[in-house]
């Protein structure tokens, strides 16, 4: 009988000996540097209420007028309270859809005591023909929408409360 061991273990080098890893470069592509306009962020101006329609279940939709913009915005309010206004969440919307989601994240977040707001998405993102230009410009439009929810929300507190950002995917 003929040993053919050495025929596998032949292989085996082979192919082991063909195969090699380089790592990774620290960084594959070089850090585009912040565009002057965003270095400094604009401030925004104060926000005038048009709109608000208050619901039984205790949500707000409403809409601000500010900075040449119209923010629609969805507001849920805790009924819990422990002493004191209960911190407010401003969630940011995922750009590519999601809004069920949005919703049920804000539903949790108010059943564990937090009061929620939500701005409309200024648009869809990531759809045909988009190019980086238009979402540039969705992007700047978002961050503008946020800053007047959250002067907004500051002036409608009137006591310093604490107030926090949160986004998922592209809101985030």
């Amino acid at each position: 009988a003929v040993d053919w061991t050495w025929i596998w273990r032949l292989c085996g080098l082979a192919l082991f000996a063909a195969c090699h890893t380089t790592p990774p470069p620290a960084r594959p592509r070089p850090v585009l540097p912040c565009p002057p306009d965003l270095t400094t962020p604009a401030q925004v101006g104060r926000p005038t209420l048009v709109q608000i329609e208050r619901q039984d279940d205790g949500t707000e939709t409403g809409a601000l007028d500010g900075a040449g913009e119209r923010v629609h915005f969805t507001r849920w309010r805790t009924v819990q309270r422990h002493g004191g206004a209960p911190p407010i969440v401003l969630l940011v919307p995922i750009l590519a859809g999601g809004e069920e989601l949005m919703h049920s994240v804000a539903t949790g977040m108010v059943e564990r005591g937090f009061d929620v707001a939500l701005c409309r998405r200024v648009g869809s993102a990531l759809k045909p023909p988009q190019r980086g230009p238009e979402l540039e410009d969705l992007f700047r439009r978002t961050i503008l929408h946020q800053r007047l929810m959250l002067a907004w929300l500051r002036d409608q507190a009137g006591e310093p409360v604490e107030i926090c950002v949160m986004g998922l995917s592209l809101g985030g």
